[in-house]
């Protein structure tokens, strides 16, 4: 008996739950979702961009995303570890662009010190924050950005959902296994998604726990 057919996804011609969680957020190529916001901006031009949002709305895949395209520092500010952050690693860091992520728990005066290092050294500096930082960065003389990541949309989720669902597709299936995930497919009608929208109070990261749970009940019972 080949091992797969012992799979449960298997038999619905999938190599694995496609709603799986990187456990750094960094979201694969083949499943990231293009909504205007994609292509990183250029290092060193004294530009300070942050990405607004509420918890889950992506803000870190997106800077992880730039970073893909850029290199630089990446740096995370973890709640009540105010002293991990330090501009003087600025220096260090070989690149003319840095990415701090939750960039409204750094304390003011580090962020002050990080934000005129930064600009000395002719910088891109882009955030992730769940506040507006703009003012105080064009203080420091930088040009700003601010781009707001809206909430999940039923249309933006049906998208996502048909972009995971494809990625893990099985190049070759057979016809029980295609008969099996259509039939898997017509579970997501839009009162079903509308009820995930509503659980997850549009967090893309709650939905995709939603549904990699859900998913995998599924298939076990399907």
């Amino acid at each position: 008996m080949n091992s797969n057919s012992l799979d449960p996804y298997y038999s619905f011609g999938l190599r694995r739950n496609p709603f799986f969680a990187p456990q750094d957020l960094l979201i694969e190529r083949d499943r990231w979702l293009d909504f205007g916001h994609s292509q990183a901006v250029s290092p060193g031009q004294r530009l300070f961009v942050q990405f607004l949002g509420e918890k889950g709305a992506g803000k870190t895949s997106h800077l992880l995303h730039w970073q893909q395209q850029t290199g630089g520092q990446y740096f995370y500010q973890a709640p009540w570890q105010w002293q991990t952050f330090s501009p003087c690693q600025l220096d260090k860091m070989g690149t003319a662009i840095a990415y701090w992520d939750e960039a409204n728990r750094i304390p003011l005066p580090t962020l002050i010190w990080a934000l005129k290092k930064a600009y000395k050294l002719q910088l891109t500096v882009v955030v992730g924050s769940h506040q507006n930082l703009a003012p105080l960065a064009r203080l420091v003389g930088y040009k700003t950005k601010t781009i707001d990541l809206d909430h999940l949309t039923l249309p933006r989720l049906k998208c996502w959902i048909n972009q995971h669902f494809f990625s893990e597709l099985l190049p070759e299936r057979s016809r029980e296994q295609n008969l099996a995930f259509q039939q898997l497919q017509n579970k997501f009608t839009d009162q079903f998604l509308l009820t995930i929208l509503n659980e997850s109070e549009g967090s893309w990261r709650r939905t995709a726990t939603i549904l990699h749970r859900w998913l995998a009940q599924q298939v076990k019972t399907f």
